[in-house]
């Protein structure tokens, strides 16, 4: 159980229903899709209930976790919900004082954000607070946040590299792709392909730590935003890279011009 506060800065008289309604409808996706990421279920885990609606001045929402009963529930998942608000306000930190991808968050979840802050000037909206009393953290958000996403949801440069991160999630809804958060940030990566025998390493490989290889999609700040796989393989516990034989199996030509080792080694740059 968690408990996440959402405030709107401005004069209560001032904002409009439809810009509290739209602000607390992008709040409960991001926290869905957050809930989704971490506790590695589809349909995620928790419920959020109000606990509590206050003016002070400004427009202020409480809400309060619960786990939700899942069907066919074999046992019971972890509690996930602090990781979840903690998850939310080191997000928006990251995008209002770092200007880099919040953790757990794709393409989708970042035009989320997006929504939210756009809603900062309209109506009577000065700004907004987050903050997670459990883990004792908060962050406020300015229109900084509006600009800063604008330059992370674009592609700047592309280039053939690798991502490594743990497999998640499968859509064939239109386009075929998995998402991978990345190994070092958390960040969500979708990676794009059109060939069945990747989607059977994909549901042999779900859940595991892959490396993911492929045109590198990145954004102003170098953080790869998705990747049109040629291959990927499965890293083990130990965090071994793929064998000079995988990769061979996997393209001979993938390499180019680069020795095999030397392959490896911007691998590990990357």
């Amino acid at each position: 159980m968690a408990r996440l506060r959402f405030e709107i800065k401005g004069d209560p008289n001032s904002v409009s229903l439809e810009t509290y309604s739209q602000a607390t409808l992008q709040v409960m996706g991001i926290l869905r899709e957050l809930d989704t990421a971490i506790s590695r279920r589809s349909t995620g885990t928790l419920n959020w209930y109000i606990s509590r609606l206050h003016n002070n001045g400004t427009l202020l929402l409480e809400v309060l976790s619960k786990q939700r009963q899942l069907k066919r529930q074999t046992a019971v998942p972890a509690d996930v919900s602090a990781e979840v608000a903690a998850s939310f306000i080191t997000g928006l930190d990251n995008i209002e004082h770092h200007g880099t991808s919040p953790p757990y968050l794709t393409d989708s979840g970042m035009r989320k954000v997006k929504g939210m802050v756009s809603l900062i000037h309209k109506n009577g909206a000065k700004g907004f607070v987050a903050s997670a009393p459990d883990v004792k953290k908060s962050v406020d958000v300015s229109e900084r946040s509006s600009k800063t996403i604008d330059e992370l949801l674009p592609v700047k440069t592309e280039a053939v590299g690798s991502v490594e991160g743990r497999l998640e999630a499968i859509s064939i809804h239109g386009s075929k792709k998995f998402v991978i958060y990345h190994s070092v940030s958390n960040k969500a990566v979708n990676c794009l392909f059109d060939q069945q025998r990747i989607m059977d390493k994909v549901l042999l490989t779900l859940g595991g730590r892959v490396v993911v290889f492929g045109e590198v999609f990145s954004n102003a700040k170098g953080e790869p935003v998705r990747v049109a796989v040629s291959d990927f393989d499965l890293i083990d516990v130990a965090g071994r890279l793929p064998s000079v034989s995988e990769i061979a199996g996997s393209d001979p030509n993938f390499t180019g011009s680069l020795s095999t080792e030397e392959y490896i080694r911007s691998i590990r740059r990357g």
